[in-house]
């Protein structure tokens, strides 16, 4: 092949294939061809009916009859049909919490290679945080199935149908070519029918007379409509997002001021770099105060173009901030019990903090809302600040993790920032 038929051979492979209306000739060429193409001469739709339905009535049935382990017939001849019919919904849930566990790391892998910069989306915090649930749910399923005889590796004819369901949806995450949003849209399928799920076998516990699992259902469905309300959110946001062009209508307003800006943002960098080593909390305390002084400066001054620049860099410097605690600090403090309610509080203060900074960003330039509104994300960025250093997460750190796992974390943090400043920039 010349070098020229592969570039050539590359750009058709760019053409958008799914379409026909932008080219009428081709379009009109097609349906002629259909038109001028006689159907199979030795078979009509009827007889292919026929066929299909012979293989409907030979066709032996999918899944494995849920069965009963030695010691537990007797104890339960009575209700064996009831039985059956609870043990195949509990295995299809089984099969479905063990897919869903698989489908929240793959989607975890891609956001965390990915470097999503979009802040109205999850954080890895709260992706491992619903990861970890629905292993959680599988494996109280397999107790379940164990406490009432069965045997939680039969795959139930339920639990067959639901492992083809969701295969679709593990596979549309782990295609490369998936985006962030759109492998949300998977998930948020994936979420509706485990809603319902969980939903219908709290219904069948219950109608047998089964509190504990009942119980145990209603748990269970209540975090996951905490996890479908998370994703219905996110793929909202990012979509939203998406549909404005990514773009903030701060960002068009050029000044010189911008030059200005980007030198001292290079020259903080600089001399952050040139810096001793610090450990996690006290870099992430720094950030607090720099963020701090900025607000100080805005409210020092009344010329509204000077606000309006201090923002900016209130604005860069916050998104960083978030970015590092929430892909390097939170993740690495969820694997401790006693943090784990502390972090998810944060990264509700977090979200609260990205959404003022985008109303902020879409604020015209003479709005008079912008200072009033400033003031609200300076008190919120203020009490989450303090809430961390001066309540119970920071000292509880500093209980938990000795002194060269918080600097082997702040150089983590670091690394992190740097990568963030360079690719603002």
């Amino acid at each position: 092949m010349e070098p020229h038929e592969e570039i050539e051979f590359k750009a058709e492979e760019l053409v958008n294939r799914t379409g026909i209306m932008n080219n009428p000739e081709l379009a009109a060429e097609l349906i002629r061809g259909v038109e001028e193409t006689p159907p199979h001469p030795d078979m009509d739709g009827g007889e292919i009916a026929e066929v299909r339905s012979e293989y409907v009535a030979e066709a032996l049935p999918i899944g494995s009859k849920p069965m009963l382990v030695d010691g537990h017939e007797g104890e339960i001849s009575e209700q064996t049909e009831a039985l059956v019919v609870l043990l195949d919904k509990l295995g299809e849930r089984l099969a479905f919490e063990r897919r869903g566990t698989r489908l929240y790391e793959v989607f975890l892998q891609k956001f965390e290679s990915t470097a999503v910069e979009e802040e109205s989306g999850p954080s890895a915090a709260e992706l491992r945080h619903i990861c970890d649930e629905e292993f959680e749910h599988f494996k109280m399923l397999q107790q379940a199935i164990a406490s009432l005889g069965g045997d939680a590796t039969v795959l139930t004819p339920s639990a067959d149908i639901v492992e083809v369901l969701s295969n679709g949806a593990v596979e549309v995450v782990s295609d490369p070519r998936t985006t962030i949003a759109q492998s949300l849209q998977a998930l948020l399928t994936a979420e509706l029918a485990d809603n319902d799920g969980w939903q219908m076998l709290g219904e069948l516990a219950a109608q047998l007379g089964l509190e504990e699992l009942e119980q145990q259902c209603r748990s269970a469905f209540e975090k996951e409509q905490e996890h479908l309300e998370k994703v219905r959110r996110w793929l909202l946001s990012m979509t939203l997002d998406e549909a404005q062009g990514g773009v903030e209508l701060g960002k068009l307003e050029e000044d010189t001021t911008d030059g200005e800006a980007e030198s001292e943002e290079a020259q903080a960098e600089t001399k952050t770099k040139g810096a001793g080593k610090l450990d996690a909390l006290e870099l992430l305390k720094e950030d607090h105060q720099r963020v701090k002084e900025l607000f100080e400066e805005v409210d020092a001054t009344e010329d509204d173009k000077q606000k309006r620049k201090l923002f900016k860099e209130i604005k860069k410097e916050l998104e960083t901030h978030t970015r590092i605690e929430e892909s390097v600090f939170y993740p690495a403090m969820q694997e401790y019990e006693q943090l784990k309610d502390m972090v998810l509080e944060s990264i509700e203060e977090h979200k609260q903090v990205k959404k003022l900074l985008r109303e902020l960003g879409k604020l015209s330039k003479n709005s008079d809302r912008f200072a009033p509104k400033l003031k609200v994300l300076q008190e919120n960025v203020e009490h989450h600040a303090e809430e961390e250093e001066e309540g119970k997460m920071f000292p509880k750190i500093l209980e938990l993790l000795d002194a060269s796992e918080l600097e082997e974390l702040g150089e983590e943090l670091e690394a992190a920032k740097h990568q963030r400043q360079r690719k603002a920039s």
